[in-house]
């Protein structure tokens, strides 16, 4: 049986994928938060569970639940609140 190993996606590429997923999905990134992303993914433990792709789209779907529950706190809302992902919106980093 042959394995092919593929190499990990450095954090620029992974900070892209998470840029065209907040763009299929009509969001944006807010001015800091590309920056908190690329910090993010270089911290981010590269054990043999990590998932490449399948780990930027899991971050952004974090923030997007995060920016939810922030969102929701909200008395009043405009179209930046409901679409811009910030630093804050970013998981924990896992231990």
């Amino acid at each position: 049986s042959r394995t092919i190993t593929f190499s990990d996606y450095l954090p620029e590429e992974l900070l892209r994928i998470v840029e065209q997923q907040a763009e299929e999905h009509e969001y944006s990134l807010a001015e800091g938060t590309g920056e908190a992303l690329l910090k993010y993914f270089a911290e981010l433990p590269k054990g043999p569970a990590f998932g490449n792709g399948r780990t930027a789209r899991q971050t952004f779907e974090s923030m997007v639940e995060r920016h939810a529950g922030r969102v929701a706190q909200l008395a009043e809302t405009n179209t930046d609140d409901l679409t811009l992902l910030y630093p804050e919106d970013l998981p924990e980093l896992p231990l």
